[in-house]
């Protein structure tokens, strides 16, 4: 029996989700301010809701919080960078 796609991703998943929310975070921190959390926050949690809508996918929870702790490791990353420059 093969695998799915998602079943051979699950472990890179997570890592998937904390790295392009976390770039998202930096980035966003950098041309919003501190607008930057609750839009990418949203856009977390929309990215969540729309793959109820994608055969093969499912929201998760877990997905979300992964994509919520890049977003802040993000941001704080910009505010750390911001503050050691002046």
């Amino acid at each position: 029996m093969s695998k799915t796609l998602q079943q051979k991703t699950a472990g890179w998943d997570k890592l998937i989700h904390f790295s392009v929310f976390g770039v998202l975070g930096f980035f966003t921190q950098m041309a919003i301010s501190l607008w930057s959390l609750l839009y990418t926050g949203i856009l977390a949690a929309l990215t969540e809701v729309l793959q109820k809508f994608i055969p093969g996918r499912f929201p998760d929870i877990f997905d979300f919080s992964t994509n919520m702790i890049g977003i802040i490791i993000g941001t704080s990353l910009w505010v750390l960078v911001r503050k050691t420059r002046g």
